[in-house]
């Protein structure tokens, strides 16, 4: 181990050496802090006294030598080259039944009756000492002076002031510590004029630097000397030690990157424990109490923590301090902590644990810093833990930190007595489990249900445990305690009122089969009346917002309430079922383009909060709005994120959802392969009473529906129908099983049962409800007379542009283009399959775009019309020339609307409508409207 910045303290002793063979003896004393390389500055010198030719005579004192009498002295002298002569001598004074009985355990002598036998030894040593010196100077070093036997340190003295006018050199050094030896005695060996101190410090940053370049040569070109010395302190024992973990690779993750922090291992851990054991008996306990105790390891704790006087402590603090183990009573790095964590037994570090829960407490620490000390405290833990880890664990799970809340509430849970207590800390631990995998989340239902039954759950609590089981399909379980919420004594409590109400919707519309009395049950334990005083709360306006949208099918005013109550609540636990019922709401009301940004900003808040089962079901939601815009490929990949995130067995009766959206999407991409293996993919029974399975049901119906399957396709949209009139849930909003089932009718060629349906529907859609009234309009064209259906497909055109669903879009312009195909107006016709065929393509829908290749223009083939393919777009500038007046009256041109209809629509005069086309013609450099770019049309779409 190379010697840094000791050069001085070794010229200091070597001038002394020098000064000793003139006859003039000296005394140094080597003190400093642990490991601060005492033993290697005398291993130094001593190596250096020989080769100038003096006598070397070393010992060192031991911890467990101390008690021995003699034993340092018997060190110095047993190697010495002591004459036939001197060894007569020394038995010969150390042979008397008196000196015998002196050093014996139980002799109770008087000082002086000591000294009677002691000077005579002495003085037989100091003749031996100067036969010695006579022949050559001598050189005595004792290292761990503060070890030595008090015989020895007397007879050290003794020789001490003898050797001021002898070739003598004495070195010992000492730690900066704990004083074993007699302080009198000390002092005395220090008071000596002869005498010098010899201090070492720890390392500096230089120093540092100069090990680590001095150890790893070359390689250590560019190490972090900070960081080396921050984790030791300048100790040269602790920096070595680290050194060697990177040079050997025991700790470090890359060997041969030294431009890395140094991260310690085996060999640094050894040394931190070699420290403590070696030298002061005090400073391990100490170490271990910091390490216990962390950023609250104050003089004032360590020392009831241990039970010794706050000096003690205070001393123990400031030598570790001052050796490089910790900086200001904390540990320099948690390698040095674990390390002494890890050395200590398990029982003990727990006990130590326990009582620094109740010092922290008793002193006002917070609660979580007293939890996690009950976390480590093992068994018996106090009464009053199981309020303090209840506590900590809901803050953690405020915070979002998982993995700690459920480590705190599960200690919780064991160390609390009160079985109302233990009730409400396993709903809490089955939220916060839930968030993650909700499956695992499963395994505290027995207990919460016996909860339950057992009266030690407030209505509150049980409906999160009803919503729960639900989502697994334990059908049986959650009826009786819902049975149980039902029965409860008078009205509920004013918290549970809103959320009482907020069950009964849901379980009205998302889980229809399964409890069919429980909603007329619920609706008069709660009644109808939110209450003022609850009116802002977050169920009892979405249940206003869903009645609202599915029940009365307006859209006046959702998006401002629904924005409000997405800006008021944020995520949690509780909240997570109505904020979705929210953006449902939004897509009912037929605005997912608000839906879907309400979704980016939950997604983020999800991800940031480390919720991946809140993730999925939101990736759900967006996969559906993205289908609901006809963005086929963009539904598939956000519903195979959600079920990357939670996969399917984890979903429950929730499965429905993503596998029906996923379905859809590919079966409309024409992916009909892989729509197939999607049905193969196994769902739970119960999932057939909710309307997850409708939704499943009908994908299902579409797929058969794709491949030419229509009895397959009838049977189960008829399914759907009747479960929905059953359950008492028809609404187009839900499932428009009506048009898909008309769809089949049609293919089947039976148009007079698809118009009957139709036409139902149209009665049962609110004015505002684009989507439904869109596609109805769209199939009702098929059913009627041929001049009529262009009369119907412009309307559905127009409220599929409002509700930007591109992919009805698409199919209504085909439709509108095949009409007036059979009418006799081809250049009207191919314009709309052009456009159609844009759409199509754009939607990612293979089957629609197959259907919708518009045939070329017999004047095309020809060359007379200077204009852009069947695909393509028109002119060289592009539409970003036209200003915003004349883009939009060529869009309403491109779709095929005559110029009176495009003057009523922008509430401006046919003139102008007029000159906007011109202008708009010329700088496209087209002829007419049916040449007008097929991107035009898809403007609009983006506006609406």
């Amino acid at each position: 181990m190379p010697l840094v910045e000791r050069d001085d303290k070794l010229r200091a002793l070597q001038d002394m050496l020098a000064g000793s063979v003139e006859g003039k003896g000296a005394i140094a004393v080597v003190n400093g802090p642990l490991a601060s390389g005492k033993t290697e500055l005398l291993e130094a010198f001593a190596e250096h006294a020989r080769e100038s030719g003096a006598l070397v005579l070393s010992a060192t004192g031991s911890p467990t030598e101390h008690p021995l009498p003699f034993g340092v002295m018997g060190q110095l002298f047993q190697r010495a080259p002591l004459t036939q002569r001197h060894w007569e001598a020394l038995s010969e004074a150390l042979g008397t039944d008196r000196c015998i009985a002196l050093l014996s355990e139980s002799a109770q002598e008087s000082e002086r009756a000591l000294e009677q036998v002691y000077a005579p030894v002495m003085h037989h040593l100091w003749a031996i000492l100067c036969d010695l010196s006579a022949r050559q100077p001598v050189v005595i070093t004792v290292d761990d002076m503060q070890y030595v036997d008090s015989f020895s340190l007397r007879g050290l003295l003794f020789l001490a002031l003898r050797t001021r006018t002898a070739p003598v050199l004495m070195v010992l050094s000492e730690y900066d510590g704990e004083r074993l030896i007699d302080p009198l005695l000390h002092s005395e060996l220090l008071r000596q004029p002869h005498s010098r101190r010899v201090r070492l410090s720890p390392l500096t940053m230089d120093g540092v630097a100069r090990v680590l370049a001095e150890r790893l040569g070359e390689g250590g070109a560019g190490a972090p000397v900070s960081d080396y010395y921050e984790a030791t302190g300048g100790n040269p024992l602790l920096l070595n030690a680290l050194i060697d973990d990177q040079d050997g690779g025991a700790g470090h993750p890359a060997r041969g990157d030294r431009t890395r922090g140094p991260v310690p291992g085996e060999a640094f851990d050894e040394a931190v424990l070699i420290c403590l054991r070696r030298r002061d008996s005090r400073l391990l306990p100490v170490a271990t109490a910091i390490a216990v105790l962390g950023d609250h390891g104050s003089p004032a704790l360590i020392a009831p923590l241990l039970g010794i006087d706050t000096a003690s402590a205070v001393h123990g603090v400031r030598a570790l301090d001052v050796a490089g183990i910790t900086a200001d009573g904390r540990f320099r790095h948690p390698a040095a902590r674990d390390a002494v964590l890890d050395n200590t037994p398990p029982q003990e570090r727990a006990a130590l644990h326990r009582l620094a829960a109740v010092l922290l407490r008793e002193d006002g620490a917070p609660g979580d810093t007293v939890a996690g000390h009950l976390l480590r405290a093992g068994r018996d833990l106090p009464a009053w833990a199981g309020d303090v880890l209840h506590e900590a664990g809901s803050q953690a799970l405020r915070r979002d930190e998982l993995d700690l809340a459920t480590e705190y509430l599960e200690h919780a849970y064991r160390a609390s007595s009160d079985p109302r207590q233990q009730a409400v800390i396993m709903t809490l631990l089955t939220s916060t489990e839930w968030r993650v995998d909700p499956s695992t989340a499963a395994r505290h239902f027995e207990r919460l249900t016996t909860a339950v039954r057992e009266g030690h759950l407030h209505q509150p609590h049980t409906i999160t445990v009803i919503r729960y089981l639900l989502w697994h399909g334990r059908v049986a379980e959650a009826g009786e305690l819902l049975e149980r919420v039902v029965r409860s004594a008078g009205s509920p409590a004013p918290e549970a009122a809103g959320e009482i109400r907020f069950l009964r919707l849901w379980l009205t519309y998302c889980y229809p089969g399964v409890l069919p009395w429980a909603p007329a049950a619920l609706a008069a334990l709660a009644g109808d009346d939110p209450g003022p005083a609850k009116a802002a709360e977050p169920y009892a306006r979405v249940v206003g917002l869903l009645e609202k949208t599915l029940v009365q099918g307006r859209a006046d005013s959702v998006v401002v309430e629904a924005e409000k109550i997405l800006h008021n609540h944020g995520l949690s636990d509780t909240n997570l079922e109505p904020l979705t019922n929210v953006l449902r709401a939004l897509l009912y009301a037929d605005r997912p383009d608000a839906a879907a940004r309400w979704c980016e900003s939950l997604l983020v808040e999800a991800g940031a909060r480390n919720a991946p089962a809140w993730q999925a079901v939101l990736l759900n939601i967006r996969g559906e709005t993205a289908l609901r815009l006809g963005f086929l490929p963009a539904a598939a990949r956000d519903t195979r994120l959600a079920l990357t995130h939670m996969s399917p067995e984890k979903w429950g009766t929730g499965i429905g959802g993503p596998l029906s959206v996923l379905l859809t999407a590919t079966t409309a991409m024409g992916r009909l392969e892989e729509a197939a293996d999607l049905l193969t993919e196994p769902v739970p029974e119960p999932m057939f009473q909710t309307q997850f399975g409708l939704h499943y049901w009908r994908a299902r119906g579409h797929y058969f529906l794709a491949t030419d399957r229509l009895h397959a396709a009838l049977e189960d949209f008829q399914a759907c129908g009747e479960l929905m009139a059953t359950w008492g849930i028809d609404l187009p909003g839900i499932v428009p099983w009506r048009t898909d089932l008309a769809q089949v009718w049609l293919r089947m060629g039976k148009p007079e049962r698809a118009k009957a349906l139709i036409t139902e529907q149209l009665a049962m859609t609110g004015g505002s409800q684009n989507r439904l009234r869109g596609t109805s309009l769209r199939l009702l064209a098929a059913t009627g007379d041929l001049k009529e259906r262009p009369r119907l497909l412009g309307e559905a055109i127009e409220a599929l542009h409002a509700c930007g669903d591109r992919r009805e879009l698409a199919h209504a312009l085909k439709d509108l283009s095949d009409a007036h195909h059979r009418l006799g107006e081809p250049e009207r016709a191919r314009m709309l399959m052009r456009r159609a065929w844009h759409l199509a393509k754009q939607c990612g829908s293979a089957l629609l775009r197959e259907d919708t290749v518009p045939a070329p223009r017999t004047a095309l083939e020809h060359g007379t019309v200077p204009v852009a393919d069947v695909t393509g777009t028109a002119g060289p500038t592009g539409t970003a020339v036209l200003s915003e007046a004349e883009r939009r009256v060529a869009a309403l041109a491109a779709e095929g609307h005559t110029n009176r209809q495009i003057a009523r629509k922008l509430y401006i005069t046919v003139s102008t409508v007029e000159q906007h086309l011109t202008r708009a013609y010329r700088k496209l450099n087209v002829n007419r409207r049916t040449d007008l770019p097929a991107d035009l049309s898809l403007i609009t779409i983006d506006r609406a």
